[in-house]
């Protein structure tokens, strides 16, 4: 473990003993092709946040080939440095937990939020759709760009390094936040949420890719909805769908949702009641939000459904899962490598199915958090 708030250089009175309100995180592990795309976020949201006593936004940057530093929006508008790492890697959890550790003794807060930016591909291992995929996926970057190859990760890329789902929940304390806004693909995952249940209260977050821009033209309507007097989660959520489903037919591809961790344990023990009456599924048959060649991220109530053998059922479990999604919306088409697709439910959470091809991979699904909650 590397200590580095010991071992780098701070700025004197940085900190604020009062405490604050909320503060907002922003974390772009973006030392990988998002490095340009990280700073046009930074410059947006310090240009249209009004800052406003007892609120503070703190930026961790780590871009390529650039000193990694840890940033605060001043009054003027501007990210300012306050703290300066020696080299390391973005996606390592331990780093994370630090970091996160510090900021709670450098800025006590009411409340803590996260706004995460990197790729991601929600629960799956390390570079796994790379491994499943053969033909190369774009999440969030430019989809006319052709040239390289995209490593695909779980939570984060630090060049060759990637964070897996597990990692990051460890690194987070626990009820460290009240909400997650995950700037990165897959990331709406019963597997996710599950995971980050005891870390943060809500998540934000896209069943499908999310594609460039990402939310980065959405913070001049809506970066006050997350940090501030007028933060409102709803408001940010519907405003960032609200760009997408605006936009043109080649970009014209979103799934969003507003996710409620509370009542996830719930969940867990009504399947796992059932789990013995998992039905032998037809995959084609349940929504699929991949992108690529796989089929790894289904809609979740589409494949639950079945558990539930009576009408009173049915409506029980609609109701934990109208507790646990509250808010959802999707454009009306999924753009895929085949082509655009109908999008003919979307539940706000996804899940995976298991799948014969794919023994390794179950394998590691059943390390997860989620598949020891529901399994008997």
């Amino acid at each position: 473990m590397i200590f580095l708030f010991s071992s780098c250089g701070k700025e004197d009175h940085w900190s604020n003993d009062r405490g604050y309100k909320q503060v907002l995180l922003i974390y772009l592990a973006v030392d990988n092709n998002l490095s340009s795309e990280g700073l046009v976020k930074l410059d947006l949201i310090a240009k249209y946040w009004h800052k406003d006593d007892g609120h503070e936004i703190i930026a961790y940057l780590d871009q390529k080939n650039k000193e990694t530093q840890l940033l605060r929006l001043d009054v003027d508008k501007k990210f300012k440095p306050i703290q300066t790492f020696q080299p390391h890697s973005a996606v390592d959890p331990n780093f994370l937990q630090e970091l996160l550790i510090n900021l709670r003794n450098d800025f006590p807060s009411e409340s803590y939020g996260l706004l995460y930016f990197s790729h991601a591909s929600g629960w799956l291992p390390e570079n796994t759709l790379n491994q499943l995929n053969n033909t190369r996926l774009e999440p969030v970057i430019n989809r006319t760009k052709k040239s390289g190859k995209e490593q695909k990760s779980s939570i984060g890329i630090d060049r060759d390094q990637e964070m897996e789902l597990y990692e990051f929940a460890h690194a987070i304390p626990n009820n460290f936040f009240e909400y997650i806004v995950f700037e990165a693909c897959y990331m709406a995952g019963i597997e996710v949420a599950y995971e980050l249940k005891d870390k943060t209260k809500y998540i934000l977050a896209s069943s499908s890719e999310l594609f460039s821009p990402g939310f980065s033209y959405v913070y001049p309507n809506a970066i006050n909805q997350l940090v501030g007097k007028q933060k409102n989660l709803f408001s940010f959520a519907q405003k960032a769908f609200n760009y997408w489903n605006q936009a043109s037919l080649f970009t014209k591809s979103c799934t969003l949702s507003l996710i409620n961790t509370e009542d996830i344990q719930q969940l867990a023990d009504w399947i796992k009641k059932r789990y013995h009456l998992f039905p032998t599924i037809n995959h084609a048959s349940v929504q699929c939000f991949d992108r690529g060649t796989t089929r790894l991220f289904f809609d979740f109530r589409t494949y639950v459904v079945p558990l539930a053998k009576s009408d009173q059922e049915l409506l029980q479990l609609d109701q934990i899962l109208s507790n646990i999604v509250l808010w959802k919306n999707n454009t009306d088409m999924l753009n895929t490598l085949a082509g655009d697709q109908s999008i003919s439910t979307h539940s706000g959470l996804t899940c995976y199915i298991p799948q014969q091809q794919y023994s390794a991979l179950w394998s590691a699904y059943q390390k997860l958090a989620w598949y020891k909650a529901i399994a008997p």
